[in-house]
């Protein structure tokens, strides 16, 4: 599921229903209504776009590693909301091994390459304007 912030970086835009609440646009398209997605504070009303490429990036030193992983749908939030992190859900996680480097605070995720459909691509930094 992505926030409202990152859904506009996706050219997914909002626009006033005629109930009063914001509803995501794709290409012009009121996208088609998904589940209540549940949380501690409550439900929200998700949409989802369907068929969607998630690209992860991996930088070492010099060079970017680019890895799609394949998404049935992507959920986003109606109304804006910007209060809660874009998240990845069991059906993308389940597919690494996820270790908590908390000398970097960070997550690690290694692939398992026996799970679904990936691909992976290598550039040099400087190929892909980053140097």
């Amino acid at each position: 599921m992505v926030n409202a912030g990152d859904a506009e970086k996706l050219d997914i835009e909002y626009k006033m229903s005629p109930g009063g609440i914001e509803v995501p646009f794709f290409g012009g398209v009121a996208l088609k209504k998904g589940p209540l997605m549940g949380g501690v504070g409550g439900g929200i009303q998700s949409y989802e776009v369907p068929d969607v490429e998630l690209i992860l990036i991996t930088e070492m030193n010099d060079i970017v590693e680019l890895h799609g992983e394949h998404l049935d749908v992507l959920y986003v939030p109606e109304g804006r909301v910007r209060e809660i992190p874009s998240l990845l859900g069991m059906d993308v996680l389940s597919r690494f091994n996820c270790t908590w480097n908390h000398e970097h605070l960070d997550v690690d995720l290694d692939r398992i390459p026996t799970l679904g459909r990936y691909w992976c691509s290598y550039m040099e930094r400087s190929a892909l304007g980053l140097a």
